[in-house]
């Protein structure tokens, strides 16, 4: 038996993923890791930081409502839970469809950069990361810097907030269409199903032997 479909909406339990949202959206205006006066260390934690809340919240967006909770969110994203880690945001988004093939190559690459520059004891540049110079993504803002490699960071990690900024607020809405729509959707659930008997139910008669 097919289970009636749960919306999903921004306000889950407790939990309002707009609370979350509308104060780091604000950055895109201003994102803090574009400035020319930070350092390389300063770009990568700045940068990846804010794309890793990105991801958390472009997941959260598509999560059921009868499931969720502030502390069901707390233990799938925290700790040990099974989207703490930067890598299974990425590839759980990449599945979901939730960013594309050129966002998670770059992400990848970040990601990389990331981790180098988070445990090595010594000052890194992102002049040493050839890798950089492979990333795709690009975004609209006006980004210039004397360093290659630095300047396709900045625009790549530019390009996939943008990505997963657009996204989010469209799973978001998508939410609430559905919520404030749950009539039309029943029944075109309705619809969907009867059709789906009517098929078996023919399948049914065509196989029936000949008396």
């Amino acid at each position: 038996m097919i289970d009636s479909p749960s919306s999903t909406n921004p306000s889950v339990s407790g939990y309002d993923i707009m609370v979350e949202f509308l104060p780091i959206a604000e950055m895109m205006d201003d994102l803090p890791f574009l400035s020319q006066d930070s350092r390389n260390t300063t770009i990568v934690v700045l940068a990846s930081g804010l794309i890793e809340k990105f991801l958390r919240m472009s997941l959260i967006s598509l999560f059921r409502t009868d499931v969720a909770s502030k502390t069901m969110i707390e233990n799938v994203f925290e700790g040990n839970g099974p989207l703490a880690t930067f890598s299974s945001k990425i590839e759980v988004c990449a599945g979901l469809g939730n960013i594309d093939a050129d966002a998670r190559h770059d992400l990848k690459i970040i990601k990389k950069v990331r981790n180098a520059f988070a445990h090595s004891p010594r000052q890194l540049h992102l002049k040493d990361f050839s890798a950089c110079l492979s990333l795709k993504l690009r975004c609209k803002l006006n980004i210039q810097d004397d360093c290659r490699e630095r300047e396709m960071f900045k625009h790549s990690c530019g390009g996939v907030v943008g990505k997963l900024s657009l996204g989010t607020l469209w799973s978001i809405a998508a939410g609430r269409v559905i919520s404030t729509n749950k009539d039309a959707v029943s029944k075109e659930y309705a619809s969907m199903i009867q059709s789906l008997r009517t098929d078996e139910a023919r399948k049914d008669e065509s196989a029936a032997p000949f008396e």
